[in-house]
């Protein structure tokens, strides 16, 4: 029955010798994945053909498409490969323009459309017209998802993508493949400006760390999670426990040196611990950073942007100054410090009146007094 409606949907019939051929692999293998494969390989056949024999296995039928389509009379195997290559490199998928271009980028794969086509016009960039042909052939094996603010292409199932895995993504072509998707989405900007609004680049955001990762590209994908523009943009995405993912993996992977793997634990901490005012507030990726420890990796980061950054920000000043010798010591005790005056150098503390003076109290535990001064605007 799932057979008679694929073909009645697609408005093709089989003749009986035909229909013979897929059901008797649907016998080997009597799963809707095998059945669908074969119902697109029989929807070629016209009435008068003698069909073919079709393989038993999921595998089979797969690697039968591949070999198919890479014949020098349809496509070539380097546009295959390399265009299934890249789906399957991706983390989430990718955008047909995100393809072309990359294919465009492919010194093999422009090589070789130039040699198989020696008579089209001369051009940088692989023409559409070749990549809608492949993808007239693939569309029925591809799906397309919602993620990251656009639509994506990606494979129908998993089998399939391990298949292409096992067919085109040896060590060092997976490698490579990574490593222009790396260079590729670290071309692009954080973000753009649109009618005076601020659109994020969600692409970047996603992609990046995931492909430096996989390129093994330590120092780039050091610096990109240690970047506090990325840092509040992707959290500014609603992408914190992505950029936690990207920490993890990135510390686990093996790719970083010692002293990388201290500087982004620094940063991993330091996420894990503001995310929930990150989440809500990523404006405050840079004060927070600055209010770390001295000593570690976000502080000294934002210490060194400090004269770059325009923003007002509140900065913590802990003064290790004894209740006792406290000039003006507030006189209740029992009560919350409800007011401070601060001078300019963050060292000195002053009451204001008498008022000021009697409403001010100190909890008795207390030893030291933390000090906030509000830098920026004038303040």
């Amino acid at each position: 029955m799932l057979l008679t409606r694929l073909f009645s949907q697609a408005k093709r019939t089989l003749q009986p010798p035909q229909r013979d051929k897929v059901l008797e692999g649907f016998e080997y293998s009597p799963l809707p994945l095998y059945l669908k494969l074969a119902f697109e390989e029989a929807r070629r056949w016209r009435s008068g053909d003698v069909p073919c024999d079709l393989e038993k296995d999921i595998p089979g039928l797969i690697q039968g498409l591949f070999e198919r389509l890479s014949r020098p009379a349809n496509h070539g195997r380097l546009l295959v490969s390399a265009s299934l290559g890249f789906l399957a490199a991706a983390k989430n998928g990718l955008t047909e323009d995100e393809l072309i271009d990359l294919l465009s980028e492919d010194t093999w794969v422009l090589e070789d459309f130039r040699r198989r086509f020696p008579k089209s016009p001369k051009t940088d960039r692989l023409p559409v017209v070749i990549w809608s042909r492949l993808f007239y052939d693939l569309e029925n094996y591809l799906s397309e998802r919602g993620a990251d603010g656009t639509s994506l292409l990606a494979f129908f199932h998993r089998q399939f993508s391990e298949a292409v895995a096992k067919a085109y993504l040896d060590e060092a072509t997976e490698l490579r493949h990574h490593h222009a998707l790396a260079k590729y989405f670290a071309q692009q900007q954080l973000q753009f400006d649109s009618a005076g609004k601020r659109i994020l680049n969600l692409r970047r955001l996603s992609e990046l760390p995931y492909q430096l990762r996989k390129a093994r590209m330590p120092d780039e994908l050091e610096n990109t999670l240690c970047d506090l523009s990325f840092i509040e943009a992707k959290c500014a995405a609603g992408l914190v426990d992505d950029l936690l993912v990207d920490y993890d993996a990135a510390l686990e992977s093996g790719v970083l040196r010692e002293d990388q793997r201290t500087r982004l634990g620094d940063f991993s901490r330091f996420v894990r611990g503001q995310s929930h005012l990150l989440a809500t507030h990523p404006g405050l990726t840079f004060q927070q950073a600055l209010n770390e420890p001295d000593s570690t990796a976000p502080a000294q980061t934002a210490r060194d942007l400090a004269d770059r950054e325009t923003r007002p920000r509140f900065r913590w000043v802990p003064q290790q100054v004894p209740v006792e010798s406290a000039k003006g010591k507030p006189a209740s005790l029992g009560r919350p410090i409800v007011a401070c005056c601060c001078s300019p150098d963050g060292h000195t503390t002053r009451r204001e009146g008498r008022t000021a003076a009697s409403s001010c109290g100190m909890p008795r535990p207390a030893q030291a007094w933390a000090l906030l001064i509000f830098i920026g605007s004038g303040s």
